[in-house]
């Protein structure tokens, strides 16, 4: 019971029962998912979807690295005490990663309707002719996922990465669980996309709200000015997108 308790408290060990939990959960929904999509949609239009589910995992990246340097700056102004340097970094990452999304949002939506709408042409069968909506449900939950490690990035500044990360591996798992259901039930791609883009935007919000209960001071919104603060991190930003480029490249361009 105590060993229980301490894995949901801030510490070490929290921190490394999340990632076990994480790997659990991964894991276990590939188990499930490879079996029983190619079953239930056959192997070409389970090949479709996962080509189509290469998009969240590249726009997670969109952000150049600013997420990950934003939370090493907070750690180190909360742990010197210097909780408005910590809030300014917070708000200018929050501004900064939201104009992103909508940019990037209205982006895919002229690209995917307007200028290239025949570019989904392969998939068209496999969505049921409606593969463009399936691309834009996807680039939202892409960009729904990136606002959702903005939110951790907070989490992690005030020493709550393991609880955190418990919270949103769990929604990981909803989400999961949420389309096998629904491919099981016999939906289509549509419904699963929306499925996911749901469940995250519900965690999120979950996740903000008990930011909110255990940081007010950093979680309030506070206009600020956003350009120096990410002028500042730019550089180490930059740099330390080398590996998790390295790796989406690897995974996810072997999908494609």
């Amino acid at each position: 019971m105590a060993l229980l308790k301490n894995l949901f408290r801030p510490g070490l060990l929290s921190n490394i029962g999340a990632h076990g939990y994480a790997q659990f959960i991964q894991i276990g929904l590939q188990l499930l998912f490879v079996p029983l999509f190619a079953h239930r949609w056959g192997l070409e239009d389970y090949g479709v979807w996962l080509t189509l589910f290469t998009i969240p995992g590249y726009l997670v990246s969109i952000d150049l690295g600013f997420t990950r340097v934003s939370t090493n700056e907070m750690i180190a102004s909360v742990a010197t005490n210097r909780r408005d340097e910590a809030v300014a970094v917070f708000q200018a990452l929050r501004i900064g990663i939201s104009l992103l999304c909508i940019f990037v949002l209205a982006l895919a939506g002229l690209l995917i309707f307007v200028v290239f709408p025949d570019a989904m042409v392969f998939a068209q069968s496999a969505a049921h002719g409606q593969a463009n909506l399936v691309a834009l449900l996807l680039v939202a939950y892409g960009l729904a996922t990136l606002q959702c490690q903005t939110v951790l990035s907070a989490f992690q500044s005030i020493g709550l990465y393991g609880p955190s990360g418990y919270v949103s591996q769990t929604i990981v798992l909803i989400e999961g669980l949420s389309a096998l259901v629904l491919v099981l039930a016999g939906e289509t791609m549509v419904e699963v996309a929306s499925a996911y883009l749901a469940v995250r935007l519900a965690g999120t919000l979950v996740l903000s709200w008990w930011l909110h209960r255990e940081a007010p001071w950093l979680s309030r919104f506070a206009w600020v000015a956003v350009r120096p603060h990410l002028a500042r991190l730019a550089r180490p930003a930059i740099a330390t997108m080398a590996l998790p480029a390295a790796y989406a490249a690897a995974l996810q361009g072997q999908v494609v």
